[in-house]
């Protein structure tokens, strides 16, 4: 079966990784599992104010997001971690909306290319 493409490039990362599609989309269903968790954590957090906490929570999606090839969570968190780690918390909510923003969009093409592809998460 031939492949279709993403704006992610899911197809590359499996080749980095010496995997085929089907145990790729295993890490993709861990991933969106593991960040609607921070993704809430995050919220909470910021409401709270524990930007110390909420730094921890930013550079683990910022980490995880990359290692998927996921370039816009990744730039977006990249950016908020950077903030956080300068003090800068006031745009803290603005930058977690927009994570989550992009990661619903994600999340949404992601699963219609494997799903185009044969395999549903």
């Amino acid at each position: 079966m031939e492949t279709v493409s993403c704006r992610y490039d899911i197809e590359g990362l499996a080749k980095d990784m010496e995997v085929d599609l089907t145990t790729i989309s295993t890490l993709y269903s861990e991933y969106f599992l593991e960040m609607k968790e921070n993704i809430y954590k995050s919220e909470t957090l910021c409401a709270k104010e524990d930007y110390a906490s909420l730094e921890r929570i930013i550079h683990n999606i910022k980490g995880t997001s990359i290692s998927l090839n996921i370039k816009d969570i990744y730039y977006t968190s990249l950016s908020l971690d950077n903030q956080l780690k300068n003090n800068k918390c006031e745009q803290a909510t603005c930058g977690i909306n927009t994570i989550n923003e992009l990661f619903n969009e994600a999340e949404k093409d992601i699963k219609e290319f494997f799903h185009q592809n044969g395999i549903e998460l």
